[in-house]
């Protein structure tokens, strides 16, 4: 898990979105494909690395309300963070791992927290399969 202040987290999306994993190039638009990259369904393309960090935040910001403690829930802002109440806050980034801890503690069952470390799987096995089928020959 990782602390990130509200400042720095728009150059750290910025540099995991255009170089993270090497993956540097002359696109004009993030709705531009590029190789390696993998699609949102916003369209967006984005660096793996970036994919994983953004869509295992959503998966938590789309779990049901019921599946936090009262007044555990964080909130989702721009650089796939999650807040302590507003955005200016402390904000963690999610992974989707062991490393989560803090944001485990905040559902209201083991149940809930699997739910969404297993959205997460899918969303990085997801990306996967899509570098996968750029690797492969049409035929």
């Amino acid at each position: 898990m990782m602390l990130l202040s509200p400042s720095c987290s728009c150059f750290i999306a910025f540099v995991l979105v255009v170089g993270g994993s090497g993956v540097v190039s002359a696109r004009s638009s993030l709705f531009e494909k590029a190789p390696g990259t993998c699609r949102m369904e916003s369209q967006l393309y984005l660096e793996p690395g970036f994919f994983s960090l953004l869509t295992c935040a959503r998966c938590y910001k789309y779990m049901a309300g019921l599946a936090f403690k009262n007044g555990s829930r964080l909130t989702y802002c721009r650089g796939a963070r999650l807040c302590r109440g507003d955005c200016d806050g402390e904000c963690l980034t999610a992974y989707g791992n062991e490393s989560d801890a803090q944001i485990v503690e905040t559902f209201r069952k083991k149940l809930y927290a699997d739910r969404w470390e297993n959205c997460c799987r899918s969303a990085r096995q997801c990306c996967q399969e899509m570098l996968e089928d750029e690797q492969t020959p049409a035929q």
